[in-house]
């Protein structure tokens, strides 16, 4: 039998196993592998499984590598800081239109991740409503009373004060949670260490300042791994780990994990100070970075338009 003859019978053979594929709702063709023939001399080939959203995905990669990398790390601090006043400056409704601004537009840049950043913060969302209660039932004496809950006279100035201390808070979590999840940890220590830079004239210990924060801050996903191998280690060995239970009982269940946990500490501390001295590195010197963060255009629109809303905002709470 000739070689052509073996790939016309292996394509018949892969015709019809096409019938034994497996088939999604919408009736396409979902089977990773092509099928073929046991005989054929062909090699195995893997078919790329189509996807409707390939579309979707790509620009959602586009946004978040646009988000994460374009921007540089100081306007991520001054977008942060000046952010903060502005929300926090806020004194009625309507100064706070700019902070609500700011923080849609934020969610908006990096709308693909925005489900990702909305999950965790939710957590918060039970205790900002504790804490909006207590300031509407407890806001002071002003204001009209509008209805009253046993002997505590609920006022429309504690309303009002509730729900702008509310408001603030939701804001100001989903904004900062929004600006952490496209900045690296590098980057934050970044953007410190530049904005701390004008203080070596005071002779403040800057450079140790800004060492600390980025070992501190790299320190963090090592210990959590760590943390975690040592749970994953003691399980295996029979050691029960109640996911369920009161705070009391995860407490006592963490206890075995303090002692390995110090001592790695101790070790990833000597294994960094042994790295610096191998690297002879001594505070004061000018570091020099395989990438240099230079601001850019989109830098100089952002921080403009940051620093009006935080000055719209400060105008507003003293004329409205």
């Amino acid at each position: 039998m000739s070689r052509r003859s073996g790939r016309t019978r292996s394509r018949r053979a892969g015709s019809k196993g096409s019938r034994c594929r497996t088939t999604s709702r919408s009736g396409r063709d979902c089977s990773p592998l092509r099928a073929r023939s046991p005989h054929t001399t062909e090699p195995l080939r893997l078919r790329a499984r189509s996807r409707p959203c390939s579309a979707k995905f790509r620009r959602r990669f586009m946004r978040e590598r646009h988000a994460a990398r374009t921007l540089n790390p100081g306007t991520k601090l001054a977008a942060v800081v000046v952010g903060l006043v502005a929300i926090l400056a806020a004194t009625n409704a309507l100064a706070l239109i700019p902070g609500v601004v700011l923080m849609f537009v934020t969610i908006v840049y990096v709308r693909p991740i925005a489900a990702s950043i909305m999950k965790p913060a939710a957590k918060i969302f039970p205790f900002v409503v504790l804490f909006t209660l207590f300031q509407v039932l407890f806001a002071g004496p002003g204001g009209h009373v509008v209805f009253t809950l046993g002997p505590v006279g609920i006022t429309d100035s504690g309303i009002i004060s509730g729900a702008l201390f509310g408001a603030r808070v939701v804001i100001t979590v989903l904004y900062i949670s929004t600006i952490a999840s496209i900045t690296r940890p590098e980057e934050l220590s970044l953007a410190v260490e530049v904005a701390v830079k004008p203080l070596r004239r005071l002779r403040l210990p800057v450079d140790g300042f800004a060492l600390a924060l980025t070992v501190a801050l790299q320190f963090l996903p090592t210990l959590t791994a760590e943390a975690h191998r040592i749970t994953r280690a003691q399980a295996a060995r029979g050691a029960a780990y109640a996911r369920k239970g009161g705070f009391a009982a995860r407490i006592r269940m963490a206890l075995p994990m303090v002692v390995p946990l110090f001592l790695f500490t101790l070790t990833h501390a000597e294994r960094v100070a042994e790295a610096l001295e191998a690297r002879a590195y001594r505070f004061g010197a000018e570091r020099t970075r395989l990438v240099e963060h230079l601001p850019g255009l989109a830098d100089h629109v952002t921080r403009f338009f940051i620093v009006l809303a935080a000055v719209a905002a400060i105008v507003l709470s003293y004329v409205a």
